[in-house]
């Protein structure tokens, strides 16, 4: 039991590694189109709504994961507590 809480801590914790990666590589590329003269008002708002999903799809995984990692630590007290 100890061993799927710490997995789902693993994942949660490479997942906010990813996060911090992605956010940033959408940060640059946000950026970047945001100093390019060339680029078209289209792509930018295209772009702006792919980083605002992509960050609220990421933010929404790690909120399930930490809801999983309190949930599965619940039950676990709570097994143990009967079996005592």
């Amino acid at each position: 039991q100890d061993d799927e809480i710490t997995g789902l801590n693993t994942r949660l914790a490479t997942r906010q590694t990813d996060y911090n990666t992605i956010f940033a590589d959408l940060t640059a590329i946000t950026n970047g189109l945001t100093s390019d003269p060339n680029t078209t008002p289209k792509l930018t708002a295209d772009v702006k709504t792919f980083t605002t999903d992509r960050t609220n799809c990421l933010n929404a995984m790690t909120s399930d994961i930490s809801t999983l990692i309190a949930a599965r630590t619940t039950l676990v007290g709570d097994l143990q507590a009967q079996e005592t």
